[in-house]
């Protein structure tokens, strides 16, 4: 959760999972192409702990069809999320979630 996710002198901070495409995988970004403005984003089965979700809005490629990579900062999309163990209150939690 605490972990800067890139920095020029290090790279990329270690993944607890792989990253989540909202657009579909880089292959099928097309120039000129948008994400839709709303959705739904599943996050897949954590372990136990606390983690940060960043959005890294791609750049594309320049005319010559190299990677202009991604824009910096990263936007951090919740404070944090903390996943526990199944248990009877998370379940009515997850229920009332739901309902809201």
């Amino acid at each position: 959760k605490d972990v800067t996710p890139w920095t020029s002198t290090g790279g990329w901070a270690t993944s607890v999972t792989d990253p989540i495409h909202i657009c579909g995988g880089k292959s099928s970004w097309a120039a000129g192409s948008t994400c839709p403005a709303t959705g739904t984003l599943s996050l897949p089965a954590l372990p136990a702990g606390e983690f940060a979700v960043y959005y890294a809005n791609y750049l594309g490629n320049n005319e010559f069809g190299v990677s202009r990579g991604y824009q910096l900062p990263l936007q951090r999309l919740w404070p944090d999320v903390v996943v526990v163990e199944q248990c009877s209150a998370v379940e009515k939690a997850a229920a009332d979630a739901k309902n809201k």
